[in-house]
């Protein structure tokens, strides 16, 4: 029974066992098979027991209790530090980091199982930053979640009865939530997701987009002007003082791991929207600014761990690509020999890693290089 339920759950789950962490979330549903072991044994246990008293003397009886609790010390001895969290506060550490960074009185979708989680508990359990509106996006498309939020978070205008991929009288999309307590209503602070919006629900695209605030996203109106000095003061250095280091040693199937890896990956956050948002804009100035910004935070990202510790292989290609086109756009504060030199040296760094030599971009990224190489 116990192998069939364990086979029907990893056919039903369909996670790929070579992903650490999806191997790490196969191995916790274990537990619940594990407790069909512990009640087959604790059973035989007492029928063991009861046979030794109808067949053996007392002594006996003692010497095999004695023997079972030596085995159980042994074993939970053995096993004590995989089982011991208690002074490890990554994911707390996690969860308020994220919290701090949003405004006041503003409202969070959790969206994956790790903000999901952390956030609700520090609020509900632990009543920290109690001003936030913290919404779980799954919940919301059961038919009971809607009326409970409505009761319980009077300040925000929920249209309909139920979150749906479509609009209707009984059901509503993100783009109509946000259409409501943004536009409609003005005094609603801002509206943010952690991590990353539902990849299926994209209504919101039509009026919104998504600016990066370290580790969440704020659903912002296309409408709107961002103000780049602004952003970057608030935003472009978050996480500096994180205290866990690229190569921390957790287990790679821990959420502490996970916690870890998302912090570091979201530093340079701000920095791939702006070169992103130079990339598309239509006004030169605007490019420039956004391309000297972008290579301004990763450069202080770059040079201050390189040195000191390892940080994402991904960091050099970027920047890399925003020395080339810091370059290209001629900015006259930054000396163009150094770009270059700098664009070189980082992109043959990636390419001399195991992620360089696999990215399908390899060959093109070598001919960039000796073309640059050609212009010193």
């Amino acid at each position: 029974m116990i192998f069939t339920y364990q086979i029907f759950f990893s056919w039903r789950a369909n996670l790929d066992v070579e992903n650490d962490l999806y191997l790490g979330v196969i191995e916790r549903f274990y537990m619940q098979t594990d407790i069909g072991v512990i009640i087959f044994v604790a059973t035989g246990y007492k029928d063991l027991i009861l046979y030794f008293k109808k067949y053996l003397n007392n002594t006996i009886i003692y010497i095999f209790k004695a023997i079972s609790i030596l085995l159980l010390l042994f074993w939970q001895g053995k096993n004590f530090d995989l089982c011991n969290f208690s002074n490890t506060s990554v994911v707390t550490d996690y969860a308020k980091l994220v919290m701090d960074t949003i405004p006041h009185n503003s409202t969070i979708f959790t969206h994956g199982d790790l903000s999901a989680t952390t956030i609700p508990y520090l609020q509900l359990c632990e009543n920290y930053r109690p001003d936030l509106k913290i919404i779980d996006m799954e919940l919301m498309t059961y038919n009971w979640s809607v009326p409970r939020l409505k009761n319980t978070i009077k300040s925000l205008e929920f249209p309909a009865e139920q979150w749906h991929l479509r609009d209707t009288e009984t059901t509503f999309t993100l783009n109509r939530f946000l259409k409501v307590n943004i536009f409609e209503k003005e005094t609603t602070p801002g509206v943010y997701v952690c991590i990353g919006a539902h990849q299926e629900e994209i209504s919101y695209q039509k009026s919104f987009f998504l600016l990066p605030i370290g580790v969440c996203h704020q659903f912002y109106p296309k409408d709107n002007d961002i103000s780049l000095v602004s952003y970057i003061q608030k935003y472009g250095y978050l996480y500096d003082s994180w205290p866990y280091s690229y190569d921390s040693k957790f287990d790679p199937k821990s959420w502490e791991y996970i916690a870890n890896r998302i912090i570091w990956d979201a530093k340079i956050n701000a920095a791939i929207f702006l070169f992103n948002f130079a990339s598309t804009s239509k006004h030169n100035e605007m490019k420039e600014k956004g391309y000297y910004s972008s290579w301004k935070i990763y450069n202080h990202h770059i040079k201050k761990y390189e040195r000191k510790q390892p940080f994402p292989v991904f960091w050099m290609k970027n920047y890399a690509l925003a020395s080339f086109w810091l370059y290209r756009q001629g900015h006259v504060e930054v000396d163009g020999i150094n770009l270059i030199l700098e664009s070189i040296q980082y992109f043959q760094s990636y390419l001399n890693t195991e992620e360089g030599r696999r990215d399908k971009e390899f060959y093109n990224i070598s001919n960039l290089v000796k073309s640059l190489k050609a212009n010193l």
